[in-house]
């Protein structure tokens, strides 16, 4: 007899659809003054609708203590990670009981490091402090022992490192744990990544069905007598944040989801009348069409040269736009690899959530000073913090998903009757959605002036490009063991140096005529271990600025 299918459900409780038409003041969410304060001071001065429909959920579940867990279904770019960053900071920031309490799971370590940035940046004016669990090159010993030792308000780990800490670090604990965010969750509830889901929730199951004892004095969060006698234990929220999300009941199953509430955004839609947005008529739209999504790096890059034509004005700004922090991130780096071997005249700077409020206004004045060649990578959830009287060009390197994130971008160019232009670069299967998306838009006479661009064309910036990725996936790593900040410039120096070690151990053609002074052979292993040990005796995981 053949055992019974059984048959998995998980019940949706709400869907709320939000579309992407208006804003939202930093107060309306009900966040205390103190955190609005700070997401101010990261130059965000309203929030998008999906970021306030999450952001007031949240706390209102938290204020009313009803079970609920929440599903976030935004695209990349919209903000997803502020969105449930700060609610938790809110939450969190009163009570001074250093556990564990919220853990973020990424599925890369790039983008655990960026939400580790904006988690600091929101966090440590508040005395909370966020730590990185992500596989940093033999340092598991290293890391178990500061989270142990000095344990953080906020975890943010990769799958397989959560795996390793809770089978096999002794002290590990989460049973303070209030939330649970799962960063880009269909793509990480598709991968098995060691068991993770089974052995994360069977851990975080155990965790609750303990009775736990909290003393007054230390501002537990749990609610207990006036004796600190055992109490029941809070539930731990969920949160999954991701582009799409799955419908596979099963995959669901896994995480133990209970009163869920799903955000989905979507673009606003007028049913009885087509609302066109109006471009400024200063501004001149164009694409290129490069062969393939492998050629829009070299399309970038192209659009950058000549980098030795002494006919190319030199003071110039232009804003490239990215779907995702961890893409402007490495955008940005690769570009200042690129600018230096290239020995060009234009500076790279990235303006990103991760940065400080200093970091971020000194990217603001430079676009405003305009007595240099600049560019500027940004993503899409930071594109309005960008305050800069005029930019002069515009560049999609990621296509915008809807045209309200297009006019948001291009909004950053032709201010105030000046000239301005946008380029969007393209690969053959993104023209119909480029072309439905700025249709919507009325220009009056005007259209996109759209062009094919051949790799004959391409050839000289993809010789550029290559070996700059090469020696971008040094410098990431470097970037992992928190030997480099993130949210460091790249001085020349360690630039070229980069670029000498692909051209040691390749054939790429860059030779470097800087001179670089002394060799320093420091034995690469050695350091590593002790920059490791630095950071974690610090209590900042790896330095993510």
């Amino acid at each position: 007899m053949s055992a019974a299918r059984v048959k998995v459900q998980v019940e949706i409780l709400e869907d709320l659809y939000v579309d992407d038409e208006g804003e939202t003041a930093i107060e309306d969410v009900g966040l205390g003054a103190e955190v609005a304060d700070v997401v101010r001071s990261m130059g965000v001065e309203t929030w998008f609708p999906m970021q306030a429909e999450v952001i007031t959920l949240i706390l209102k579940l938290e204020r009313s203590v009803f079970q609920g867990d929440v599903i976030i279904s935004s695209p990349t770019g919209s903000g997803k990670t502020l969105a449930y960053a700060v609610p938790v900071v809110e939450c969190l920031r009163t009570c001074s009981f250093k556990r564990i309490r919220a853990l973020v799971i990424t599925p890369t370590r790039d983008l655990a490091s960026q939400v580790k940035s904006v988690f600091d940046t929101l966090g440590k004016p508040f005395g909370l402090t966020t730590l990185l669990a992500v596989g940093q090159g033999g340092s598991m010993a290293a890391e178990a022992e500061v989270l142990r030792e000095n344990s953080p308000d906020i975890l943010v780990a990769t799958p397989g490192r959560i795996v390793h800490h809770i089978t096999s670090s002794p002290g590990f604990s989460l049973v303070s744990l209030r939330f649970l965010v799962i960063d880009e969750s269909d793509r990480l509830l598709q991968q098995h990544y060691n068991n993770w889901v089974d052995v994360l929730f069977n851990e975080v199951t155990r965790c609750q069905s303990t009775p736990g004892q909290i003393f007054r004095e230390q501002g537990g969060e749990i609610i207990g007598s006036k004796e600190g006698v055992c109490a029941p234990r809070c539930p731990v929220r969920r949160i999954l944040a991701s582009a799409t999300q799955t419908r596979n009941p099963k995959r669901l199953a896994g995480l133990h989801l209970q009163c869920i509430r799903r955000i989905i955004a979507t673009e606003h839609q007028t049913p009885q009348k087509k609302v066109k947005f109006s471009m400024p008529a200063s501004l001149s739209e164009s694409a290129i069409i490069v062969p393939s999504k492998q050629w829009k790096l070299a399309g970038l890059l192209n659009l950058l040269r000549p980098w030795d034509d002494p006919s190319v004005s030199t003071v110039s700004s232009s804003i490239v736009f990215t779907k995702s922090v961890e893409s402007s991130h490495k955008l940005a780096r690769l570009l200042q690899l690129a600018a230096v071997s290239t020995r060009s005249s234009f500076a790279v700077m990235e303006f990103s959530a991760g940065l400080s409020s200093d970091g971020r206004r000194q990217v603001v004045e430079s676009l405003n000073r305009k007595d240099k060649r600049l560019v500027v990578i940004c993503s899409d959830a930071m594109s309005r913090g960008i305050d800069a009287a005029q930019v002069d060009t515009v560049i999609n390197y990621d296509i915008p998903v809807h045209v309200k994130t297009y006019l948001h971008r291009v909004g950053r160019t032709a201010r105030g009757g000046n000239e301005g232009s946008t380029i969007t670069i393209l690969a053959p299967e993104q023209e119909d959605h480029f072309n439905e998306t700025t249709r919507k838009a009325s220009r009056g006479s005007k259209s996109v002036d759209i062009r094919e661009i051949s790799t004959n064309e391409l050839e000289a910036s993809k010789s550029v490009a290559e070996p700059a990725l090469t020696a971008l996936q040094t410098l990431l790593r470097r970037e992992d063991l928190g030997l480099i900040k993130v949210d460091s410039p790249l001085h020349d120096r360690l630039a070229v140096e980069l670029m000498n070690e692909v051209n040691a151990s390749s054939n790429f053609p860059y030779k470097s005529e800087m001179n670089t002074g002394p060799s320093n052979k420091t034995d690469l292993s050695s350091l590593i271990r002790a920059q490791i040990a630095k950071n974690f005796r610090e209590g900042t995981g790896t330095s993510t600025g």
